[in-house]
């Protein structure tokens, strides 16, 4: 049943999803290809070609670099001739018989450079022409012996030679040498000037050099790509051609791909005629044909992974839409399966978002009431607080604490908002904790103080101007005394109440700190000390009358004495707090926070009427307990994760204070101290002899939280748990070992 209603629902959808998947996938497949293919065309291929013309450049240069080296070294001969008198020895000669000495010399040229063919030496004045292999008469030589194709008569070719006054060169062209075979090859001819002493033209050295010694010069990769080398003179003659007449080339200039080289030795070019062929670039029409062909394997190999992965990756996607649509009503699909699952998501955030919501709400509580018993001096002592609350994430740091209170002059329903602002305003940086009271338009802050800190008024002073600015609400803002004793805290509040009220005489939109007011206090009425020493000495000795007398008084002093309204409340705060010290009885609970709401002393002294009458009503103090039955009790509760010093002493009838100081005495340790090391005890045990992860080791030693339980390890050992159960490991080992 349930898979026809899955394959009515997805047909439609599935098919739009799924195309779109393999849409997707094939896009981010072709962009690669598009770039990759882009690249190989218009980078790889230009930098192959450009590789080409660069070996074609070089190699055009070294063939240039080795005719420039022939032709220097042919001028050398030359200058040798001359210096060494072979020259002069050739223009004296008689006859043939005394050129003999001349033909040795010049055939020894010839064998030191066989890129020569021949050398011939023609002096003006002489009849007679001397090469390396005989002696002949000029006419005869050049009609008969050696043959040019185009340079037209033997005449024109010799007085071109003889007249020539700069080094030139005949362009090549088939050359019958008789004197050294009958063989008719493409030669060229180097004539190179002979000059007397007093640089007058006497001759003439002719070198023969045959193109297959020129066609050796060039390189296997200019072979290799079937290249044309072309060389001119001065005149852009072109005075030698390997490859194709440079008649074809000029009718076929578009066929041709030209890459030239100027020699800067004798001012000659050298260029090189590349087919634009494909059979060229043989190698280049190879890389293509690849590259295409894996172009085409990658496509097919890409199909199919695309294929396998939409339908794998649309799987999850399957299985989630059935999943959600069993937590959505039919009415709430999605037009597609995305959207169902978004719907599902959403709706699931939002059950989330109120539990989350209630639990907040109850964790808020729980810190404001563990505040508020911080306020009502409810605890002995900075670690009795923070062994209480550290699963709460409330931490008192060393240092000295002074209470404030914010009267708002406008009820505003964003309250819990405004305190998260006055949090985080950074202008009060040691603002502790922010918490509401028992009225709607009063907010009760905590604050710690450093030395490196400011004055608390600027601050608050800040602190109001911020909230005139931001939610133009007017405040007035009462401080009281800083004080280092966490029981204290409490007479700070009130302090802070008290200096509240002075508003009347300041005007509100002020910040008042008690110390303002201390002046009034002094001159407008006197503090009971005196009994207020009577009753502490009552009360320490236990003698009920003398208590209830000392009360009586203290009441009397109240009603015949017009006390200003803080005075009147931080008599009726010192006897609170030192009533409770004594007995620890619901009776006296009465909160702090009650005492800041009354308006007139005559509320106050009635309260303490009342407590005068309890008093006597109380029965007789129970014996106390012996430290073994302490000891006992904290044996057995202190591991738990709820125990709390507090209700320690409460079990045992006795105030914190009291408690605190007969376990002292008795013991010789702090109660605090003794409960923490029995739970590191207890600790290092569970760490050396068992491998319980750290979650189940913090709960059984009574801590909820394992951050809590090992920042506290750390401070009492100086290591992490796990590091001590490393170290302990070792230890063990070694003494198996």
């Amino acid at each position: 049943m349930e898979n026809t209603r899955h394959r009515k629902l997805l047909p439609k959808n599935f098919s739009k999803l799924y195309s779109r998947l393999l849409l997707s996938y094939t896009v981010v497949l072709l962009i690669p290809l598009v770039v990759l293919i882009y690249f190989y065309s218009s980078r790889f291929m230009k930098r192959f070609y450009t590789e080409i013309y660069n070996t074609v450049d070089s190699e055009l240069i070294q063939f240039g670099t080795q005719m420039d080296n022939e032709w220097n070294s042919m001028q050398s001969i030359t200058d040798h001739l001359t210096m060494t008198g072979v020259t002069s020895q050739a223009a004296n000669a008689a006859g043939p018989l005394e050129l003999k000495p001349v033909i040795t010399a010049l055939s020894n040229y010839r064998s030191a450079n066989p890129f020569l063919t021949d050398i011939v030496l023609v002096m003006k004045d002489q009849p007679y022409v001397t090469t390396c292999f005989t002696t002949a008469e000029r006419e005869y030589y050049f009609n008969q012996l050696v043959t040019p194709a185009n340079t037209g008569t033997s005449k024109n070719v010799l007085t071109d030679l003889i007249d020539s006054t700069r080094p030139c060169c005949l362009p090549s062209q088939p050359l019958t040498n008789r004197s050294l075979n009958t063989t008719t090859e493409n030669t060229l001819i180097f004539s190179f000037p002979v000059f007397s002493d007093y640089q007058k033209l006497v001759g003439t050295v002719m070198f023969f050099v045959s193109e297959h010694s020129v066609q050796n010069f060039k390189s296997p990769r200019l072979i290799s790509y079937q290249s044309q080398l072309d060389r001119k003179d001065q005149t852009n003659s072109v005075i030698m051609s390997l490859g194709p007449s440079p008649e074809a080339i000029h009718e076929n200039k578009g066929q041709y791909i030209v890459r030239s080289w100027h020699s800067p030795e004798n001012n000659w070019s050298y260029l090189a005629y590349l087919p634009n062929r494909q059979d060229t670039f043989a190698q280049v029409s190879s890389i293509t044909w690849e590259f295409i062909f894996s172009i085409i394997i990658a496509l097919l190999l890409a199909c199919l992974v695309i294929y396998t992965l939409s339908r794998l990756n649309y799987a999850p996607i399957r299985n989630l839409l059935k999943k959600s649509r069993q937590l959505l009503p039919s009415s709430s699909y999605g037009p597609d399966e995305l959207d169902s699952i978004s719907y599902a998501l959403d709706y699931l955030a939002d059950q989330n978002n109120e539990l989350s919501s209630k639990l907040s709400g109850s964790l808020n509580a729980v810190r404001n009431e563990r505040l508020f018993r911080l306020l009502s001096g409810r605890y002995d002592s900075r670690q009795d607080f923070n062994l209480d609350c550290s699963e709460l994430d409330l931490y008192l740091l060393k240092g000295s604490y002074c209470a404030a209170i914010m009267l708002l002059h406008h009820t505003d329903p964003n309250i819990d908002r405004i305190a998260k602002d006055i949090q985080k305003h950074s202008s009060i940086p040691y603002i502790y904790y922010c918490i509401h009271s028992l009225h709607p338009e009063q907010i009760i802050f905590l604050v710690t103080l450093t030395d490196s800190q400011q004055s608390p008024n600027l601050c608050f002073e800040d602190l109001r101007m911020f909230l005139a600015k931001k939610y133009q609400i007017a405040s007035t803002i009462g401080i009281g005394t800083a004080t280092e004793q966490t029981d204290c805290i409490m007479q700070s509040y009130m302090e802070a109440a008290s200096a509240l009220d002075y508003r009347f005489v300041k005007g509100n939109g002020t910040v008042i700190q008690f110390q303002e007011i201390t002046d009034f206090s002094q001159s407008s009425a006197v503090y009971p000390l005196e009994e207020f020493t009577v009753l502490k000495n009552a009360l320490f000795t236990q003698n009920r009358p003398a208590i209830h007398t000392s009360i009586q008084n203290i009441i009397l002093f109240m009603e015949q004495n017009p006390l200003p309204l803080y005075l009147a409340r931080s008599i009726c705060f010192d006897l609170v707090r030192l009533v409770k010290k004594q007995y620890n009885t619901e009776a006296f609970n009465t909160s702090v926070l009650e005492l800041s709401n009354m308006e007139t002393a005559q509320e106050i002294t009635d309260m303490l009427k009342s407590w005068s009458q309890k008093l006597q009503e109380l029965p007789s103090e129970k014996k106390r307990s012996s430290i073994a039955e302490i000891l006992a009790y904290l044996d057995q509760y202190v591991l738990s994760p709820d125990f709390s010093v507090y209700e320690a002493s409460e079990h045992f009838h006795m105030t914190l204070p009291a408690f605190s100081k007969y376990f002292k005495e008795s013991t010789g340790k702090n109660v605090m101290d003794y409960t923490i090391q029995s739970r590191i005890q207890k600790a290092r045990e569970l760490l050396t002899h068992t491998n319980l992860p750290l979650k189940d080791i913090s709960e059984q030693v009574g801590y909820y939280n394992v951050s809590s339980f090992t920042r506290r390890f750390k401070l009492n050992q100086g290591c992490t748990p796990g590091e001590y159960r490393k170290s302990a490991a070792r230890s063990q080992n070694s003494s198996l070992s």
